[in-house]
């Protein structure tokens, strides 16, 4: 009689899932992750991350080699975005942390100084979204581009229909006005 061997694949993705979920919503919410020392020491280096573990979020530790190779399957883009998350999440974890030291002084200089990060901030915050409409525009035409290649008028129209619906929701956003120094000044900055 032989016997079967479990599919582990499926828990595989959702702990690298929940892994690169994670990991944004460090990014996103630094605040909510700073009092965790785990997860702080996780995002030091790739091997950290990938020995670091958290039940409550269902993500285990696997070793580095693993998590490259589940990486490349799993995720677009691969590991190079898995650790791109990561260094993301550390960023803003010590930008936050940094942040907070520097808030609990009340002074003009202070808040001066406040003032001129929020700015850069929000020049960067303009500058990415800038770059990431080119990148929509521009996978919307490739998206075009392979429905007309592929000569199958269903999928034509469906690529077609799918591409207004996206513009058109992108069209609802405020767009920043951004100017070329800001964008050429953020990319230098960072």
């Amino acid at each position: 009689m032989a016997t079967l061997t479990p599919d582990y694949s499926d828990l595989r993705e959702a702990n690298l899932t929940s892994l690169y979920k994670l990991l944004c919503k460090i990014a996103a919410m630094p605040s909510e992750h700073v009092s965790d020392e785990a997860i702080r020491a996780a995002l030091k280096s790739q091997g950290e991350l990938a020995k670091y573990a958290n039940q409550a979020e269902g993500i285990n530790p696997t070793s580095l080699n693993t998590l490259k190779r589940h990486s490349e399957k799993w995720l677009i883009g691969g590991y190079a975005t898995l650790d791109a998350a990561r260094q993301l999440a550390r960023e803003r974890l010590d930008e936050h942390i940094e942040l907070s030291k520097r808030t609990a002084k009340r002074t003009k200089k202070a808040l001066e100084e406040k003032i001129q990060e929020l700015a850069i901030q929000t020049r960067q915050g303009k500058a990415d979204n800038l770059l990431l409409a080119g990148a929509l525009r521009q996978a919307l035409q490739y998206m075009r581009a392979y429905a007309e290649d592929s000569k199958n008028p269903s999928i034509i129209a469906r690529a077609h229909k799918e591409s207004r619906e996206l513009i058109e929701a992108f069209s609802l956003m405020k767009h920043p006005v951004v100017c070329v120094d800001e964008v050429e000044e953020s990319s230098n900055g960072s």
